[in-house]
């Protein structure tokens, strides 16, 4: 069998994590190999993992409230003297801490430290929205005393209450039984062993400020979410990629990769910049393509729609040369939108190089709107030029560099 991982999912402990290469124990004492140490209910000794044949088998310890593994959908008590053997996709509960099992990686293992007490805000650069959402985090925080990626969405909420009913996504998200979307029949109302006067930012969220910040000096709520997709491996992301209406809305990419098999998908990039560049490309096209639909209504060209039988959001991220094709039939439509308007008829005529010649009211039409909607993709000159790159062979690269270069000083102005 090949190596195997445990990582923590939901709590104060949401992305601890431990490769198995030797047998281990599981329990609230700091030496064991798997410390959940917040978690009251867990046992010390509570749970091991030994290595037998060629399996890594789970045995309980005798704890008091025992060890639970959820195989394919079927719970399974787990008896001291009778192991069950590990593989990825199963579910363990100790106490009312979480664990799934994974493909193990190259991944170091991740503990509780100190520095985790940190105020998150106060060591990574954010725009004045994610901020916001931060300050909001720690406040309701101080009661928990710590915060996890649920609590992003809490946040999200408290800003903008109508998110909750507008995306199923944040409402199953900020369920206290959020872990509903797990193969797991029933949770015990956990307990936790928390300092006082200090929050502690689990694991995964610095983990994704990593993500988000490894490219961007300066972070965006919207990174961060797309951060979550990256990792793909918490709660919030197992709901989030079931919400269409939601990755559309903030112009996310859904990363191809199976949950199980996915380590971190940003490593598969050569560079960075690729990253940056692949990332800020997409947004574009996703909230281009918004712009550009919702307008064809507006200007009562409909019949254009049946160009687009499926959204860009279907295309798989690295299906390039499908990509590309949709973005031609946009920058067409785009033709006859600014073609009717000009000449205030529905029907586009003999030509479509009316586009060459459109008006002035109607490109800061699509000034306004589309910088709007890239607030959180564009954060610095770095970014935009990367942008104007990918736009070098497109007809549209003036329109698009004006509208790119109105949201590029609303940032600069800003931060002056």
């Amino acid at each position: 069998m090949g190596q195997l991982a445990l990582e923590v999912i939901g709590g104060p402990m949401d992305g601890v994590r431990c490769n198995l290469v030797n047998n281990i124990l599981i329990g609230r004492k700091i030496g064991s190999e798997l410390p959940l140490t917040k978690d009251r209910k867990v046992s010390n000794p509570h749970a091991s993992i030994q290595f037998e044949g060629n399996a890594w088998c789970l045995y309980d310890c005798n704890s008091k409230n025992g060890t639970k593994i959820y195989s394919e959908g079927k719970k399974q008590k787990v008896d001291y003297k009778y192991p069950v053997e590990l593989y990825p996709g199963q579910i363990i509960v100790v106490g009312s801490t979480i664990i799934e099992v994974l493909r193990g990686s190259d991944n170091s293992d991740i503990y509780i430290k100190d520095e985790f007490y940190i105020n998150p805000g106060d060591i990574f650069s954010m725009t004045t929205e994610l901020k916001k959402i931060w300050s909001i985090i720690i406040e309701k925080a101080k009661d928990e005393r710590f915060c996890e990626i649920n609590s992003i969405f809490e946040a999200i909420v408290e800003n903008d209450p109508s998110t909750k009913n507008r995306f199923s996504c944040v409402e199953n998200i900020c369920s206290k039984k959020n872990w509903r979307c797990l193969p797991i029949s029933k949770l015990s109302k956990p307990s936790y062993d928390l300092k006082k006067d200090k929050v502690l930012s689990s694991p995964r969220i610095w983990r994704i400020l990593e993500i988000a910040s490894e490219c961007n000096t300066i972070i965006g709520l919207t990174d961060v979410l797309q951060a979550i997709l990256y990792e793909g491996k918490s709660i919030a992301y197992r709901y989030m990629i079931e919400d269409k209406l939601f990755i559309k809305h903030f112009a996310l990419t859904v990363p191809q990769k199976n949950i199980k098999e996915q380590n971190f998908v940003h490593n598969d990039y050569n560079s960075c910049e690729d990253k940056i560049r692949d990332d800020l490309w997409k947004n574009y096209l996703l909230q281009f393509e918004n712009i550009i639909l919702e307008a064809l209504k507006m200007t009562g060209q409909d019949s254009y729609l049946k160009h687009f039988p499926k959204e860009l959001i279907d295309i798989p991220s690295d299906n390039q040369s499908e990509i590309t094709k949709y973005m031609e039939k946009l920058n067409f439509v785009l033709g006859a939108i600014i073609a009717a308007y000009k000449t205030n008829s529905k029907v586009l005529g003999a030509t479509i190089a009316a586009h060459k010649t459109y008006s002035k009211e109607l490109e800061d039409y699509f000034i306004e709107h589309i910088s709007k909607t890239l607030s959180n993709s564009i954060h610095d000159e770095i970014e935009f030029n990367m942008v104007l790159s990918c736009l070098k062979d497109n007809e549209g690269e003036d329109f698009v560099s004006r509208i790119l270069q109105k949201r590029i000083d609303e940032v600069l102005s800003q931060e002056d």
